[in-house]
């Protein structure tokens, strides 16, 4: 314990137009976790349009500011990959975001595990949005499961050792999305259950759309378990379509059973279906081999 206590830790967030909720929570974090040396990473989203963002004047604050606007998950990739360049390989670093949502009280419960060459996690217990975000947001997390087969439930809140993120930042699933590529990469995790807390003040600035897109988002870093779904869901489709084709050209040719006046607009429609699961069988095949040959270039 005595040793994490000695390393500096490094908090790492990104700020869209929300300068006072960062400072509440910069605020909060220097008087709850007073025995531990902080330094603080703010990534500006806002490409520098913020002028807030210019009254800040604290020795242990790091601000970078991308050329653009990123979006939160992308912010904190550009963030830490911009901190490993300086950093040593014997810190410790928390990602969160900088609305309140993720609880600075929390941040202790985090960093009560042990680190040491895995991830931890904070996996959501319950949420304070309104009804229509909880039922988009569980509908979202059924489509998820189907397609990954992972139960979503955690989000920016991780807490690592720099040198465990360091061998694995550069991935390209970390270009894609940064909080469900933790659970696409084979890693080790550790989970800490937290409520999801409420923003300090002001309103989100993510809209529907921001919403679906990140939603997608998420999806992106696993891609070679979608695409492993599909090959099965497509081969299946064909598979049946040729079953169906033959036992209708069976029963015409080689029975005197009446054949139903359905059945040539039955045989047509197998037809496109066996062509469509064809192509989109060698379609999603050509990506996920694409991926799995280029993915080792990027493992340190």
């Amino acid at each position: 314990m005595q040793d994490k206590v000695n390393k500096p830790l490094y908090i790492v967030m990104p700020c869209y137009f929300d300068i006072q909720n960062y400072l509440e929570i910069r605020s909060v974090l220097c008087s709850t976790i007073s025995e531990r040396s902080l330094r603080f990473v703010l990534i500006d989203d806002s490409s520098g349009r913020d002028d807030e963002v210019k009254t800040i004047d604290f020795d242990d604050t790091i601000i970078f500011t991308p050329g653009f606007n990123l979006g939160h998950q992308r912010a904190i990739v550009y963030g830490l990959r911009r901190l490993l360049q300086v950093v040593k390989d014997d810190v410790d670093i928390v990602t969160m975001d900088s609305d309140g949502e993720d609880s600075p009280e929390d941040v202790i419960r985090l960093l009560e595990k042990n680190n040491e060459n895995k991830v931890i996690l904070a996996k959501r217990r319950k949420r304070s949005e309104n009804f229509t975000f909880i039922a988009g947001y569980s509908l979202f997390k059924i489509i998820f499961k189907l397609a990954t087969g992972i139960t979503i439930n955690s989000g920016n809140f991780a807490y690592y050792s720099s040198s465990f993120i360091k061998r694995i930042i550069n991935y390209p699933y970390f270009d894609q999305c940064y909080s469900s590529t933790f659970l696409a990469l084979n890693i080790n995790r550790e989970f800490v259950e937290c409520d999801r807390g409420v923003r300090f003040s002001g309103r989100s600035k993510m809209n529907m759309s921001r919403l679906i897109h990140h939603g997608f988002s998420m999806l992106m870093p696993f891609s070679d378990r979608i695409a492993t779904r599909s090959l099965v869901l497509f081969g299946a489709s064909l598979l049946l379509s040729v079953l169906m084709a033959v036992v209708i050209i069976y029963i015409k040719y080689m029975t005197d059973l009446a054949i139903p006046g359905w059945a040539s607009q039955m045989l047509m429609f197998s037809v496109v279906i066996s062509f469509i699961s064809i192509s989109n069988t060698f379609v999603m095949f050509n990506l996920f081999s694409q991926f799995k040959a280029n993915s080792l270039r990027f493992i340190d």
